[in-house]
């Protein structure tokens, strides 16, 4: 039965796993904008529908970066280490890779600090749920 929707399996996992990293970002946004107003630093975030394709992006690129680096291959074969390294790997190629086409497609109203925290957010809950 499990080998019969092993790909009903996957594309599951791989959905889970596209959440997290979908609501990492609307949650950096709003503890960088309560924060910066609790610091007196907030200088005004733009609107959240403006984070919305970077958001979108952001998922994209996390999604096959986890993919080249063989994540969502079949984990029985790979070590806990092996398993932590993959991800730290997926993880840092998909945030360079965000950063990269924030700064080839002149998105400059974009907080570097809500992609960056949106980052280690997805980073720390990817490899809490892939750790368990």
């Amino acid at each position: 039965m499990l080998k019969e929707r092993r790909r009903l399996f996957n594309a599951l996992h791989r959905v889970a796993e596209a959440s997290l990293v979908a609501g990492a970002t609307p949650a950096a946004y709003l503890l960088r904008q309560a924060g910066g107003e609790r610091a007196g630093l907030h200088e005004g975030l733009f609107p959240y529908e403006d984070y919305t394709v970077v958001t979108v992006a952001t998922v994209v690129c996390w999604v096959a970066c986890l993919e080249f680096y063989g994540l969502y291959k079949s984990f029985r074969t790979r070590s806990l280490f092996e398993e932590a390294i993959g991800v730290t790997k997926a993880a840092a190629s998909a945030t360079l890779l965000v950063f990269a086409a924030l700064a080839i497609f002149k998105y400059p109203f974009v907080s570097r600090a809500v992609v960056g925290l949106a980052a280690l957010w997805s980073y720390a809950a990817l490899s809490t749920v892939r750790t368990i």
